[in-house]
């Protein structure tokens, strides 16, 4: 007889556009507790102690989660988790520093670099500035999203530069390639049934 293991078989593939998108939503929206907590600290706080909370709450939570179970909570839900682009495994600090750098570090440096000078001008003018950030912020983040949909592995630029994919854990399942491929399948993180005489 054939002996198969007695666990399926766990493999990954390269995770949909669109499913990342409405995750990416779902994830804004569950951090809604944690910006309104942040709102508050702006209010009791001393304003330095504020701005630094303010520039690091978001980056850490990513950074603590992504590294703790490769994913943010959106996308546990749907069995999603950032893998190496060479295959399935722990991200290190290395890759975690830059994807955040690209992600978030960009974001926080426009929103730096407009609001600085808002901060010094008078009502109408700090108005201007303040749309500036928020334009500027959400069109970085734009593309940073789009950029997933010009190359094979859907890679985001926070991706790219770190070197990683998001990918969904199917089960069971034969991955026969040795690494990420378009739509297909990523190298097994567990190891293929022995056989035994069949009789």
């Amino acid at each position: 007889m054939t002996q198969i293991s007695a666990e399926p078989m766990t493999h990954y593939v390269i995770a949909r556009f669109s499913t990342r998108m409405w995750l990416y939503v779902l994830d804004t929206v569950l951090l809604v507790p944690l910006n309104l907590v942040l709102l508050l600290a702006t209010w009791f706080l001393p304003t330095p102690l504020a701005m630094i909370i303010g520039l690091l709450a978001l980056p850490v939570w990513f950074a603590l989660w992504w590294r703790g179970l490769s994913a943010t909570p959106a996308k546990l839900l749907c069995r999603l988790s950032i893998q190496p682009a060479t295959g399935p495994g722990s991200l290190t600090w290395s890759l975690i520093l830059r994807r955040l750098g690209v992600q978030e570090g960009v974001v926080i440096l426009i929103g730096v670099l407009a609001l600085l000078p808002a901060s010094t001008e008078d009502t109408e003018g700090g108005s201007g500035w303040l749309l500036v950030a928020l334009l500027g912020t959400w069109g970085w983040i734009l593309v940073d999203c789009l950029w997933a949909l010009g190359n094979p592995r859907r890679q985001a630029l926070h991706d790219k530069a770190a070197g990683t994919v998001v990918a969904q854990r199917v089960t069971p399942a034969v991955a026969p390639f040795p690494g990420p491929v378009p739509g297909g399948a990523m190298p097994s993180t567990a190891p293929r049934a022995p056989r035994g005489p069949t009789q």
